[in-house]
């Protein structure tokens, strides 16, 4: 997981790539792939019950799992859908750009993601460690004690 970069790579690709996109689906896209995995890899307490995943690194990027939100197809498939479903080929190109950078980024830790779903083989460049499974305090310290808050300084120096 990216802490920062995935909150910033949107605006910096609206800012600097020169080409037309809507930031609402940038952003969206960029957040899509964990949007509906995260709460159930840190766990969250909702009336009363505790839910969290039982193998939370194969919910979040494994098969069977939420896996394939983190690959190419998946933000392909969601890009058409916005083009061809709801006319838009602006929010649909802009969701898919959103959606890749969230999933090339996450490729950096140690658990990396199915990008050629449905291969089931991880990308991964181990730079920083996967530590989502241990709770949201000790994947931030994970996440910046390493090469993560490395990427993040370059999505902020690049954004500025």
């Amino acid at each position: 997981m990216s802490w920062s970069a995935h909150d910033l790579e949107p605006y910096a690709f609206q800012r600097h790539l020169g080409i037309k996109m809507a930031f609402v689906p940038l952003l969206f896209g960029s957040y899509a792939p964990d949007l509906l995995t995260k709460w159930f890899v840190y766990g969250v307490h909702i009336f009363g019950f505790d839910l969290k995943a039982s193998d939370p690194v194969q919910f979040h990027r494994g098969w069977p799992g939420a896996g394939f939100t983190h690959s190419l197809l998946f933000g392909a498939v969601v890009g058409l859908i916005f083009w061809k479903v709801f006319g838009s080929k602006l929010w649909g190109i802009s969701f898919l750009i959103g959606q890749w950078a969230h999933a090339i980024t996450d490729t950096g830790d140690t658990v990396g993601t199915m990008l050629l779903f449905p291969w089931t083989h991880h990308f991964t460049l181990g730079a920083w460690a996967y530590a989502g499974q241990t709770g949201r305090l000790t994947d931030a310290g994970a996440y910046f004690s390493g090469l993560g808050s490395m990427w993040d300084l370059v999505w902020i120096v690049y954004g500025l």
